[in-house]
């Protein structure tokens, strides 16, 4: 294409040069020294696309080039020069490349129609939801925006170029909808806490949360409370109680040998503060499993399974049995003393201690993706319980939940 002229250029033959055409001319050589020169005749090729297979398609470009081509961009209407259509056309090939046929050059018509996508662009407003305790309170409407539809647009312009019905084509306009933003806020009472816990919840993935104050206004709040997850080595606390229980009743004695050289004092320090599976596993067996979860269904706490080979728990387990531990009276209160000593010792701070900021006793637990954390929180507003269970999580997002959490409640 010469300007807005369409030209078509003649087509020629090629040479293919093939192992036969090269064999037959070494063939004819007489050996002698020095060097020989030979020269291979090619066979000689058609080309795969003559002039009468194009013609059609470059007089299809030159009618296009030539024929008045209108844009209409809303209420304005904007003429194309036939230069600027001989710039915006080319052609591509069929798959066999024996025909031609007429398309655009997408890139440099939407190069063209930048400014007017501008012209056309309005952005969309703000609409804005406000939620209190997780029920909508109030909904605020933000305007539509527009934009010029590129996509459309380059079909319409193609369609027209191939058609040539001498038409004004009309750019379509999408129509933007409003942008939507949530205010949430949480009033000071067990409702609101529920809705929060709900909240960051969902946000997160899968997850449990429960709250339970035990000062102030006494705020009880869970999501996925009842929820069954691998306890993961939080299952410990209850073979704490199952310690705890027969040192009070005088069946274990804390200076007792027990495993591997450590006494009962050493094996229970170990699992809470390092979460030993071994040191737990033993108690396990030495106390009976059986016995230990019966421990468990005694003092109320039904949903939790504590056997060898099936453990199962909740975040309303959790947050049951350590409010058990500091107001059910189920050890004495140097037994009490002694657990939220070694679990104010627990190495793994990353969860809720290092959400909060304040002090903590907690037991984690972590395994094959799940991550969950318990804990008894000492915070300035007053102490409360906390569990957060959790699959295919972080240790960041469950301290940054507990951040929220601990805000909230000192708000």
């Amino acid at each position: 294409m010469s300007n807005t002229k369409v030209t078509i250029v003649a087509d020629k033959n090629g040479t293919q040069y093939t192992p036969e055409s090269i064999q037959r001319e070494l063939l004819k050589l007489v050996p002698k020294q020095g060097k020989q020169t030979i020269k291979i005749q090619g066979d000689s090729v058609a080309a795969v696309r003559d002039k009468k297979s194009v013609i059609a398609t470059a007089k299809h470009a030159q009618s296009a080039i030539d024929t008045p081509l209108t844009l209409q961009i809303l209420d304005r209407t904007v003429t194309i020069t036939n230069t600027t259509i001989a710039n915006w056309i080319t052609f591509v090939e069929s798959n066999d490349k024996k025909s031609l046929s007429l398309t655009l050059k997408n890139d440099i018509v939407k190069a063209f129609l930048s400014p007017y996508e501008k012209q056309v662009y309005i952005a969309p407003g703000v609409s804005t939801a406000t939620f209190v305790d997780g029920h909508e309170a109030a909904l605020t409407t933000g305007a539509k925006g527009r934009r010029l539809n590129i996509e459309k647009t380059l079909a319409a312009i193609q369609d027209e170029l191939i058609a040539q019905n001498k038409k004004i084509v009309p750019l379509p306009v999408s129509e933007l909808q409003p942008k939507i933003s949530y205010n949430r806020s949480y009033s000071i009472t067990s409702a609101g806490l529920n809705a929060l816990l709900a909240d960051i919840g969902k946000k997160k993935g899968n997850y449990a949360i429960t709250v339970r104050e035990l000062s102030g206004l006494e705020r009880f709040g869970s999501y996925n409370g009842d929820k069954t997850y691998h306890p993961a080595s939080t299952y410990k606390l209850f073979i704490a109680y199952g310690v705890l229980k027969r040192i009070d009743s005088g069946i274990l004695h804390w200076p007792d040998s027990f495993r591997s050289g450590k006494s009962v004092e050493q094996c229970f320090n170990a699992m809470i503060i390092n979460s030993d599976n071994a040191c737990a596993e033993a108690f396990g067996d030495r106390l009976g499993w059986g016995a230990i979860n019966d421990d468990v269904r005694a003092i109320g706490i039904s949903s939790s399974v504590i056997l060898r080979g099936r453990l199962a728990s909740t975040t309303n387990d959790q947050v049951a049995l350590l409010h058990k531990f500091l107001y059910g009276n189920i050890v004495t209160a140097d037994s009490l003393s002694r657990l939220l000593g070694v679990m104010r010792q627990q190495v793994y701070r990353s969860g809720i201690p290092a959400g909060v900021g304040v002090p903590v006793a907690n037991k984690v637990g972590f395994l094959n993706g799940l991550k969950h954390d318990s804990a008894i929180v000492y915070s300035n507003h007053g102490t409360y319980l906390i569990s957060i269970y959790s699959s295919g999580s972080s240790w960041a997002n469950i301290a940054d939940a507990a951040h929220q959490i601990e805000a909230y409640l000192r708000s």
